[in-house]
């Protein structure tokens, strides 16, 4: 008896090769199904077609603009995680509303 994993891959595969021969110089990208803090990742959208969580075939521009943006939200989610302040968004904060006047953006930036 066949195993289940193989019965699939085995009725995939030929879908693969014929996108592989279709578009020879589409390159893949993954997309994951959790963020860094482990929320559904929903995907990225461009030009009005959502990308959803999975691997993808696309073109090279569209595959190079996914790449960014998911390093632009690894990015942000790494920023929740750093235990320092983020003096930058500190500051922007500071200009934006006055209240939080505990926070000094001419005090020197604290080194590691």
């Amino acid at each position: 008896m066949a195993n289940i994993g193989t019965k699939v891959a085995n009725e995939v595969a030929p879908e693969i090769q014929a996108l592989e021969n279709e578009h020879p110089d589409w390159v893949w990208v993954h997309i994951p199904d959790r963020d860094l803090l482990d929320y559904p990742f929903t995907g990225i959208g461009i030009n009005l077609v959502n990308y959803g969580p999975g691997d993808h075939k696309v073109p090279p521009d569209i595959g190079k603009e996914i790449n960014e943006r998911l390093a632009i939200a690894k990015a942000a989610d790494l920023r929740i995680y750093n235990g320092r302040r983020d003096m930058k968004s500190l500051i922007e904060l500071v200009k934006n509303n006055p209240s939080y006047s505990y926070f000094d953006p001419n005090q020197p930036v604290p080194k590691n």
